[in-house]
């Protein structure tokens, strides 16, 4: 189970007319909005043809449908998915068709669906009605599971963050040992080229790293030479962001210990930082920050923070 997930929802989820009362309604409402805010996006399935679909086709939609995707677009959590049909969906039993469809080539993590279109897909377990999204029947439908079990393998980072790596307008890798010259960090590199492999017409993200000026661990880790650390950071990244049309921004900090990833998407407390380990019994637990903290996070390790002295920060390529 990943820390974050990508789910489609037909339209009829949207519509008042498909729940018992409106009070029920909003309160289904509330518990997918709580999701998508935290760990969830929402695919904007056929390039954005199901966004449009809410002021195309006149329905009793609820009245803060506006409200909603103007605020999963502006938090860059309602995101792209091609078409997969070969014609643009009409029902909600064509838009389950297509999110199914689209599955096939970019996997989701569910459909949600309201009661009468769940009938129809009732053997498909990727299709649950937000009604029962919360029933121990649905085995997709995680959001409070917030930590994670893996392998200190970079095949595991990039699968656990795939999704931000995707679809982050910005990135923070923080871990103060981050030296692109030793062995244990030869594989970061491919984190930056995840997050620069996007489509064409996509923006990239903002990238930044921090670690410490300190070259080593204990009171006696002497001072890495800012001209060394670099050129050593230029040289080992730099050719693979350029080639991805990327920029990574470099904050050198006195000293600090806790390693995570923040992004706009979430983030998360990575308690070995980024190394690997090739030990296949090496484990890690990675667990997902709630919205404040991870806000208190970036304020920590903003460039006028108050709780560090930053030293000096650089620019790749």
């Amino acid at each position: 189970m990943a820390l974050f997930s990508e789910y489609a929802v037909t339209p009829d989820v949207f519509n008042e007319s498909c729940y018992d009362s409106p009070a029920l309604c909003d309160v289904y409402f509330r518990q997918l909005l709580e999701v998508f805010f935290s760990e969830g996006l929402v695919r904007n399935l056929r390039n954005g043809e199901w966004q449009a679909f809410f002021s195309t086709h006149a329905r009793p939609w609820h009245s803060r449908i506006k409200h909603i995707l103007k605020n999963l677009t502006d938090a860059g959590r309602l995101v792209p998915g091609n078409s997969a049909l070969d014609h643009t969906p009409q029902t909600d039993r064509e838009w389950c068709n297509e999110a199914l469809e689209s599955h096939k080539t970019t996997p989701l993590n569910g459909i949600i669906v309201s009661d009468a279109i769940e009938r129809t897909y009732r053997r498909n377990p990727l299709v649950e009605s937000v009604n029962r999204l919360s029933q121990s029947t649905c085995a997709w439908w995680e959001p409070t599971n917030s930590s994670l079990r893996l392998e200190r393998t970079i095949s595991q980072y990039k699968d656990a963050l795939t999704l931000i790596l995707k679809h982050a307008k910005s990135i923070m890798f923080i871990d103060p040992n981050i030296d692109p010259a030793k062995s244990n960090y030869a594989d970061f590199i491919q984190l930056l080229e995840a997050a620069g492999n996007r489509p064409p017409q996509s923006s990239q993200p903002l990238v930044e790293i921090h670690r410490k000026s300190l070259r080593g661990s204990g009171k006696s880790a002497p001072l890495w030479d800012q001209q060394d650390m670099e050129n050593t950071f230029r040289n080992e990244f730099g050719p693979v962001l350029s080639q991805s049309n990327l920029k990574a921004e470099v904050f050198i900090w006195d000293d600090f210990h806790d390693r995570y990833l923040i992004s706009n998407l979430g983030g998360i407390l990575v308690p070995y930082g980024f190394d690997t380990s090739n030990k296949p019994d090496d484990l890690t637990t990675w667990s997902r920050l709630g919205r404040s903290v991870r806000d208190d996070v970036q304020r920590e390790f903003a460039r006028e923070s108050n709780k560090h002295k930053l030293q000096f920060n650089f620019t790749i390529p």
